[in-house]
């Protein structure tokens, strides 16, 4: 799976376009300034860099011309509205980048994408309808970066970072399988569950706990709710698929 990286500001517009643009390729973001990127780049090593023109007007001309010399491999392109893209070319008019237009228009931001990866458009539509669609609750971010690297290659992830946000995205589209934190600030992965399995339509949706507790009166409450399976915090990347493959029916 192709990997992309955002820098600098991301309005929550540009989240909705990375949110959509992460159904089909692995889609990373850092807002902490373009000119802090250059580990953060040698650590991901994404196939492609979208900058935020909302920086790159306020920043140095010379901030997209640094990033091309340093990496001379990784394709370019920026994502801001169209008013801003205008702006940019007239400050900087000997660069021709494509743009990601914000607010986004799905098409759009799919096919700029493809065309600057030379991926076929059609094909990976193709291929990623056959995913199975995997949601994973988590309130800390490190570990929804942890489990969607370990299933992005097979799966299409999706991720939330409350209990409230997982049922919002359920209602909106359907997974096959969600990965839930059983300790979470606000609404806690049993009162998801609980409001999972009494909820019409969604009563047999897989889901399976991720969490650090080892607690005998825990596991015995996921099992009287129906949890689909219990994994201890952090999961092996093949113990993860495994339990994943047995909830959709596809064990071995």
């Amino acid at each position: 799976m192709k990997q992309l990286l955002a820098l600098g500001k991301i309005s929550d517009a540009a989240q909705t376009a990375f949110d959509y643009l992460g159904r089909f390729f692995g889609m990373q973001t850092y807002e902490y300034g373009i000119d802090s990127v250059g580990g953060i780049i040698m650590a991901m090593r994404p196939d492609l860099l979208m900058v935020s023109l909302e920086d790159l007007l306020v920043a140095p001309t010379t901030a997209i011309g640094d990033l091309r010399k340093d990496n001379p491999n990784i394709p370019i392109i920026t994502f801001g509205t169209v008013d801003d893209k205008v702006k940019f070319d007239k400050q900087v008019p000997e660069e021709k980048l494509e743009n990601l237009n914000i607010p986004h228009d799905e098409n759009q931001a799919f096919n700029t994408v493809c065309q600057v990866l030379r991926v076929n458009p059609d094909a990976l539509r193709k291929q990623m309808m056959n995913r199975k669609k995997i949601l994973v609750v988590d309130d800390d971010a490190t570990t929804l970066r942890g489990l969607r690297s370990m299933l992005e290659d097979k799966y299409e992830v999706s991720v939330a970072n409350s209990g409230a946000k997982a049922l919002e995205m359920v209602a909106a589209n359907l997974p096959d399988v969600m990965l839930l934190d059983y300790e979470m600030p606000g609404m806690g992965g049993r009162e998801v569950l609980v409001k999972i399995r009494q909820t019409p339509g969604w009563t047999k949706l897989p889901v399976i706990f991720v969490t650090s507790s080892s607690d005998k009166e825990v596991i015995k409450e996921l099992i009287a709710l129906k949890a689909s399976g219990l994994l201890l915090k952090p999961p092996i990347a093949g113990n993860l698929i495994a339990t994943i493959e047995k909830a959709l029916g596809n064990e071995k």
